[in-house]
């Protein structure tokens, strides 16, 4: 889901206001300034980095972060390495028109464009 703020509006408190239960794992995503996680259930934040990239076309940028941090989060990683595994995947989607970087991305690219993300806590 989306949710669009106003000039001075927390994100967090926003959300809080029309979340419910059913999330745990909220993303405020800035596009190439990065984006702030925060864990509902736990009352943890994380802030990550985007991954430097030359920016073709933008299509499918969110749903390919939000794969990665899917795909990541199933195979057990911590939610740090979830958020540099998704800006990699979402770099990749941006660099290229269509799907064809994402079907063409080795695992050892992803890796290295995940080690370039810079993810902190708090």
């Amino acid at each position: 889901d989306e949710l669009r703020l106003a000039p001075g509006d927390d994100v967090f408190d926003a959300v809080e206001a029309v979340a419910g239960e059913r999330l745990r794992f909220v993303a405020y995503k800035r596009g190439a300034a990065g984006g702030v996680l925060r864990d509902r259930r736990e009352g943890r934040t994380w802030a990550w980095s985007a991954v430097a990239t030359e920016a073709v076309d933008p299509t499918g940028a969110g749903d390919a972060f939000a794969a990665g941090f899917v795909a990541a989060r199933a195979a057990g990683c911590e939610v740090a390495a979830c958020l540099a595994r998704a800006a990699a995947v979402a770099s990749v989607a941006v660099s290229a028109r269509g799907s064809e970087a994402l079907a063409a991305v080795t695992r050892d690219e992803l890796a290295a464009r995940s080690a370039r993300c810079l993810v902190r806590e708090g």
